[in-house]
């Protein structure tokens, strides 16, 4: 998967349409985008390539399926206007398909990550903005976040390793929490739905790091194209732990250490 853009193309994307500042410098969003089209029906990340644009400027010539790219520095608050070719290495200045996406977009916030996807019947493909928080996790922690980006209803989000459910996301919602490092099991189930996993899947934590889970294609009954789990690994840091002044007298013995516990806000 690819995980940063040429500085080239970031630096185009960035002069765009950039007001003048006189006073300080231009606050910045850094801006990520996931190939979550499932164009060719596939179980799995890989192939069915398209053509990123920003008006005339190329962003990227072959962005796959499951691709991730960025961060892209941006000015916040400012529109650009993104368009998604159906074919790879399309010219950008003139273009000989039209775009499956022509969306204007106002990146805000620190982090922001825009999902191209498609929703309803039939399918509209569209940029579908997740908000990334940068906030540094517990030592021993990393960031899981559930991202609901797929033709699907209401869905419930259920850790199988912990045995609970995390939470009920609909189309464009998240689930923002902490885990201890790890690997989890989780299982995806349609609310209302059959009693079987609209899907499943292992997601890896990491310390340090926060793991979004952006879940792309359809839900069985909507259409053809399997559900499929895109990753996207962010590095947040960990929280520093204040330094412990010493006490004047002798210290009990040393607690046994705490075990980190998970939390999750919707």
């Amino acid at each position: 998967m690819k995980r940063v853009i040429i500085a080239a193309a970031a630096a185009a994307l960035l002069a765009l349409a950039v007001p003048a500042s006189p006073v300080g410098a231009q606050a910045t969003t850094d801006v990520y985008a996931v190939h979550g089209l499932n164009l060719a029906g596939q179980s799995a990340p890989g192939g069915t390539a398209v053509t990123v644009c920003a008006g005339d400027a190329e962003i990227d010539p072959s962005f796959e399926f499951g691709d991730v790219i960025g961060p892209l520095p941006r000015p916040s608050g400012v529109e650009v206007s993104l368009q998604v070719y159906p074919a790879e290495g399309e010219d950008c200045a003139e273009p000989a398909t039209e775009p499956l996406i022509d969306q204007t977009v106002t990146p805000t916030g620190a982090a922001v990550t825009l999902v191209a996807t498609a929703f309803g019947n039939p399918l509209v493909p569209e940029l579908l903005p997740f908000p990334i928080d940068l906030s540094c996790v517990d030592p021993g922690n990393g960031g899981a976040v559930a991202a609901h980006a797929a033709n699907a209803p209401l869905v419930d989000v259920v850790n199988t390793t912990l045995g609970f459910s995390v939470g009920e996301i609909s189309y464009g919602e998240r689930i923002v929490g902490q885990l201890p490092a790890g690997d989890y099991d989780i299982e995806i189930f349609e609310v209302d739905g059959p009693p079987d996993p609209a899907m499943s899947f292992t997601v890896p934590v990491t310390a340090g790091n926060t793991t979004i889970g952006y879940a792309v294609g359809n839900q069985p009954s909507e259409g053809p194209t399997p559900l499929v789990l895109i990753p996207q690994v962010i590095p947040v840091g960990t929280c520093e732990t204040p330094p412990t002044t010493a006490a004047p007298t002798t210290a009990p013995p040393a607690a046994a250490p705490a075990t980190a516990q998970p939390s999750f806000t919707g």
